[in-house]
């Protein structure tokens, strides 16, 4: 638990707004103080704030953690009343919602609105910016790059489904929140039993990044469709993870798209973890990471011990920085020693009398390291075919995909919902201690 000292302003502006016919009490949003900007990226439409802990996040966006027992109006008014006093924040709007997950959260949109630290009362509601996500555990493709002209996307613009990914007995649920999925992938073929699917056989999944929402009549994010991949990021995961899984699991995948490229955001991320867990995921691969100030740590951290009380595993990556953890911290991988449910995974280097750490690394924070192919970087496959030749897999580095073999490990051992302690015991393969490394290697087979 964070110790922080908290500067209250003075005279702290508070506003109540209540329906006339709720017996309710008054939501009330306090204003704390103001962040001083201590750089802007007028390019980037960044902005760096925070105290101790300063991070860039995105102008004019704040995300709001829904109270319980209150609705998004509810929410938008009490912001309006609390900036009434500020002119230039008087024109706060909804700018997107998850009605997937009930509204639980909410992202606001106002001029300079990332720079005000806020409280919500009654009902554990929260607010923190909007910062990116993915930062480092992108991978970059050593070969058999994809060019720009062949990458395919696959629209059906008439198909228009009600959301139904019904969850049978003894089915693991595993939500990718990642980039999407290419369906037409040669490696899916004779594969989409592993997924949910429509009456025409094409993968489905939700796409929870749709940026066209009507402010004014608040028509929320459309959830349907195919979750498509152009940049074939989640597609490699779940690649990876497929190739870990017996023709005869119990596992079905639900790809969750939560960005359209690298780095993503960070509300789009929280509106696919509660849409995860609204549609029955047992198991999250989160290949993507965040840093944090104190308020998006506080935020977040409920979120996490949210799906840790439903019982929801996280498999998180690490990063790909070489940064030591213990004083870069990224996020939700940084969690795993408050949060129980999350499994933090690095990529490690086979040399004589042991391992060497490849990625990010971290004596506290990091569970395990995946033994890579070659040098730092994992094999991804890319056919069928048997037996496997190198024409049948691309060379990709990162944690990203040292995450997905976790993942897929975690889901052929019927290790999901098993205690952390008891899984990580199951990883035979000891490493000789060497700080920063972890004390588990898992070699993919």
């Amino acid at each position: 638990m964070r110790n922080v000292i908290r500067l209250f302003l003075a005279v702290s502006l508070s506003v109540y707004f209540v329906s006339c016919n709720s017996p309710k009490p008054p939501l009330t949003v306090t204003i704390v103080k103001r962040y001083n900007p201590v750089a802007i990226d007028t390019v980037k439409n960044m902005v760096k704030i925070g105290d101790k802990d300063k991070v860039w996040v995105r102008m004019d966006e704040l995300i709001v953690l829904k109270p319980d027992d209150y609705s998004k109006e509810d929410v938008l008014n009490a912001f309006k009343n609390a900036f009434i006093s500020i002119p230039k924040l008087s024109g706060i709007k909804i700018k997107k919602y998850c009605n997937e997950c009930e509204d639980k959260v909410i992202l606001l949109e106002g001029n300079d609105l990332q720079n005000y630290l806020v409280r919500m009362a009654p009902g554990g509601g929260d607010a923190c910016p909007n910062t990116s996500n993915c930062n480092s555990s992108q991978q970059e493709i050593t070969q058999n790059a994809i060019p720009q002209d062949s990458i395919r996307v696959t629209t059906r613009i008439d198909y228009k489904p009600t959301i139904d990914f019904p969850k049978s007995a003894n089915q693991i649920t595993l939500a990718i929140l990642d980039t999407g999925i290419d369906p037409l992938d040669n490696y899916f073929v004779g594969r989409t039993n592993k997924f949910f699917t429509d009456l025409q056989g094409i993968v489905k999944g939700i796409d929870v990044t749709n940026d066209n929402v009507s402010i004014e009549d608040m028509a929320g994010v459309n959830m349907n469709g195919y979750p498509t991949d152009g940049i074939h990021h989640g597609t490699k995961v779940i690649k990876i993870i497929l190739s870990q899984l017996p023709s005869n699991s119990n596992v079905k995948i639900l790809p969750i798209k939560i960005t359209n490229s690298c780095p993503g955001n960070l509300y789009d991320a929280l509106c696919g973890l509660y849409t995860a867990q609204k549609y029955g995921a047992d198991i999250i691969n989160a290949s993507w990471n965040y840093q944090a100030n104190d308020d998006i740590y506080r935020l977040t951290r409920k979120v996490f011990r949210f799906l840790e009380g439903k019982n929801v595993t996280i498999v998180a990556a690490a990063g790909n920085d070489s940064l030591n953890l213990d004083t870069n911290k990224l996020y939700p991988a940084c969690f795993k020693d408050s949060c129980s449910n999350i499994y933090s995974v690095t990529s490690v280097q086979k040399k004589i009398g042991g391992f060497v750490v490849v990625e990010n690394y971290s004596d506290k924070f990091v569970d395990l390291g995946v033994s890579t192919y070659s040098n730092d970087v994992f094999k991804v496959p890319k056919t069928n075919n048997t037996p496997i030749t190198s024409d049948d897999y691309e060379l990709c580095y990162g944690t990203s995909f040292a995450t997905a073999y976790i993942t897929g490990y975690l889901c052929r051992e019927g290790l999901v919902h098993s205690p952390k302690n008891e899984v990580i015991g199951k990883i035979i393969f000891k490493n000789i201690p060497v700080s920063g490394i972890p004390d588990k290697v898992y070699i993919p087979e």
